[in-house]
């Protein structure tokens, strides 16, 4: 969730700098039609993120969520919002004690949001989403049936 022009060779921070292909990958989805939601619209494929309505989605449960710690949240949201019957996550390692730490809770509640809404979640390879850092079930002292690589 960052402003697009960022990515297209205006201001960047350093992230942006170390992103391998991002301007690439940028382009490649202008070329094939694909929209981009992002802070700041660019040209036909760009859209602004739809915040307030997405925001309002949620508050007649009188959740007022506005908990939105990464860019993974917002797209879950959103697809939460536009009334999706499946959401895939593919390369969510999402470790508790790495640098995503803080970005893990955020995207785990609105996984139970979507969860909730009996939209069909489907987290695809190696991750440590939905998972207690031990792998255990508490007081049960059982493994979890969702797996991931220790730490």
């Amino acid at each position: 969730m960052h402003d697009v022009a960022w990515g297209l060779g205006g201001k960047r921070t350093e992230l942006w700098k170390k992103a391998k292909n991002r301007d690439d990958a940028l382009l490649r989805c202008c070329e094939n039609d694909i929209t981009i939601f992002s802070l700041g619209k660019v040209g036909e494929n760009y859209i602004p993120y739809p915040i307030e309505e997405v925001k309002k989605e949620f508050s007649p449960y009188r959740l007022n969520v506005d908990y939105f710690s990464c860019g993974v949240c917002y797209a879950i949201a959103l697809a939460i919002y536009q009334r999706a019957t499946r959401i895939d996550l593919w390369g969510m390692f999402i470790a508790a004690t790495e640098e995503y730490a803080y970005q893990k809770p955020g995207i785990e509640f609105w996984i139970g949001v979507a969860i909730g809404r009996g939209i069909d979640v489907r987290i695809h390879g190696k991750s440590h989403l939905l998972v207690n850092r031990e792998g255990y079930l508490y007081g049960y002292n059982t493994k979890q049936e969702r797996q991931c690589l220790p730490l």
